[in-house]
């Protein structure tokens, strides 16, 4: 009967298996998704007017199309800093004013251009690494900055403690809002709302990288280049 119960159970597809093998290699290292955010923040720094715009477009697409919250939650978090730029700039840059009856009450087009140019590379750096940081989980992402900062252990640095703290403070982000963000400040946080404990990031253990994280990391460290050259 046992062996009768052995052979009724259902085989796993080959196709299937092929598919899972496929998307493990596929898969890439949390390093190298930090590595590709990093460099969008970089990259968004060369962009033109235009080039921004679009890339705006793309990245609201995108986080419109999966659903993602976190995304206007960190935009809503940098409300002021997408304001303030061309309010600032509009009224210190010289050049031709928008209202020509207000004189030098009226800001200038110049100023207003700049200061949306920067509001849109600071828009593009939070759209553009939350979409490759989005699929990455606490212990994940704790796992590819220690990787990324491995030459402070010739130092002496210990990783294990550095990845714990590290998956303990994303973890407090993540629950950080406006308000508890002013309890935080006035120092009267509840300690329940702290997040004690997070189990350690196996960083040794982590998956190793492939020939896709080896040709993305290449590849972003030769764009990065080229932009700071």
């Amino acid at each position: 009967s046992r062996k009768k119960r052995k052979n009724s159970l259902p085989k796993p597809k080959p196709d299937k298996l092929c598919a899972d093998k496929a998307h493990i290699r596929m898969a890439l290292h949390p390093t190298t998704r930090i590595l590709i955010g990093l460099s969008l923040i970089v990259a968004s720094s060369a962009l033109g007017l235009v080039a921004l715009c679009i890339a705006t477009f793309l990245f609201v697409v995108i986080a419109i199309a999966q659903r993602d919250v976190v995304a206007w939650r960190w935009v809503k978090r940098a409300r002021l800093l997408l304001i303030i730029p061309p309010l600032i700039n509009g009224y210190v840059m010289a050049g031709d004013g928008v209202f020509a009856n207000l004189d030098v009450w009226s800001p200038t087009w110049q100023g207003l251009t700049n200061g949306v140019t920067q509001s849109l590379r600071l828009l593009v750096a939070l759209l553009g690494l939350r979409l490759v940081l989005r699929p990455l989980s606490r212990e994940q992402m704790a796992v590819g900055l220690a990787t990324l900062l491995t030459p402070i252990s010739y130092f002496g640095a210990d990783l294990t403690r550095l990845a714990r703290r590290l998956s303990l403070t994303v973890a407090y982000l993540e629950k950080l809002d406006g308000k508890t963000a002013g309890v935080l400040l006035r120092g009267t946080l509840p300690s329940q709302s702290v997040p004690q404990f997070v189990p350690d990031p196996q960083v040794g253990a982590a998956q190793p990288m492939g020939r896709w994280d080896v040709a993305l990391i290449s590849l972003t460290l030769i764009i990065l280049c080229r932009v700071v050259a």
